[in-house]
């Protein structure tokens, strides 16, 4: 499968996971400027996982599944030799990584999601 930003024919479930996480990235833009800031950061984590999934994917490796396939510091350090990051973007993933379930559930955020991110930002 060809697509106008890769230069390559990729596997087609790769295609479908970079797709994705291009999808959720936009969504993730429209929902922050719509002030949903912690719904955001979640699709934001989100789409970062679906991108480093695909690359990883496209080295012939498999990404863990469970908890550990939602940790985008262990998803990175399987890829991060493949990258070319900017330190800023490298430091941006790995804080994320604690965002996911406070971002997403009231018992990891000790209270409602939105309100208590919003109140620490």
């Amino acid at each position: 499968m060809r697509d106008r930003g890769l230069s390559r024919v990729v596997r087609r479930d790769i295609y479908w996971w970079l797709q994705s996480a291009k999808d959720d990235y936009r969504s993730a833009v429209h929902l922050y400027r719509g002030g949903f800031h912690t719904n955001a950061l979640n699709l934001l984590h989100t789409a970062t996982e679906k991108a480093l999934k695909g690359a990883i994917l496209s080295t012939g490796k498999r990404y863990p599944i469970g908890a550990e396939g939602h940790k985008l510091s262990v998803l990175y350090a399987m890829i991060k030799p493949r990258l070319r990051l900017t330190r800023e973007l490298e430091d941006t993933i790995l804080q994320l990584t604690p965002l996911y379930l406070p971002t997403k559930y009231p018992s990891a955020a000790f209270g409602i999601p939105s309100r208590m991110i919003a109140t620490s930002t």
